[in-house]
């Protein structure tokens, strides 16, 4: 755990943040280059992350204190504490779309290539963003007795949850290697798409499983209903659009193809 890397000129530069920058930049490019390949206009897919980023971290933060309303009345100055981690994926991910889906109209882009070309690469950025969750320390796992369990310092969320030295799962690194597998096949299958849209009901579908089988891994979210976090209930919505999204356009592209 090294929630801060280094010093530039007596500057911290704190490990989530530099991490979830990394991300981002990494992300763009991807962007960038797969729009290519549709002829997407540059500047407005630079435009478009830059605008999703912003809202994203809105969002994510936004939800993140809902969830722990309780503990941010009685530390408002806290709210916008952000280099500390503190941001929920599924309320980025939600505030982006919307904001991604009213740029691209507002730009008139073609919105399900677009929108494939996002989200074929917003995993890249998912798996940087989890590894600056593990070097902060936020976002750690349930006890294990696995050998590659993890113990943070006495300094760490997972020290303050627990109140004592728990070896626990490294989730944020379970996650980082599963959706830089999922960034690794929605790019290559992307120009093999059958139609329109496909990358993106392929990410609402398989990301959420992802993450809903983590969650019973993690050991910071507490249960709402049944036994289940406000991330896997969030999961299961997305996880029933998107299959009923996938399967609507696909029997579009049958439709057409025998006309």
């Amino acid at each position: 755990m090294y929630p801060e890397l280094f010093n530039i000129c007596g500057i911290p530069i704190f490990s989530y943040g530099f991490f979830l920058a990394l991300g981002f930049i990494l992300a763009t490019y991807s962007l960038v280059e797969t729009g290519k390949r549709f002829n997407l206009n540059n500047d407005h897919l630079m435009d478009l992350a830059i605008y999703a980023l912003i809202s994203g971290i809105v969002g994510a933060r936004l939800l993140y204190i809902i969830i722990n309303f309780p503990y941010y009345i009685q530390n408002p100055l806290e709210i916008i504490m952000i280099n500390r981690g503190g941001l929920v994926f599924y309320g980025g991910f939600i505030a982006s779309v919307i904001t991604c889906m009213y740029y691209i109209r507002s730009k008139k882009m073609p919105f399900l290539t677009t929108g494939d070309c996002i989200m074929a690469v917003l995993p890249i950025g998912q798996m940087f963003g989890r590894i600056g969750c593990f070097m902060n320390g936020c976002c750690f796992g349930s006890p294990s007795v696995l050998p590659f369990r993890v113990t943070f310092p006495i300094t760490s969320h997972a020290f303050y949850h627990y109140q004592e030295f728990t070896p626990v799962h490294p989730v944020q690194l379970y996650e980082s290697l599963l959706t830089g597998l999922l960034f690794l096949f929605l790019v290559t299958i992307i120009e093999r798409k059958k139609f329109d849209g496909q990358i993106i009901a392929l990410y609402g579908m398989l990301y959420p499983i992802i993450r809903f089988l983590l969650e019973f891994l993690r050991g910071d979210n507490d249960k709402i209903l049944t036994g289940l976090t406000m991330s896997q209930f969030i999961s299961i919505v997305i996880f029933i659009i998107s299959a009923s999204i996938y399967r609507y356009l696909s029997l579009e592209r049958k439709k057409s193809a025998r006309i």
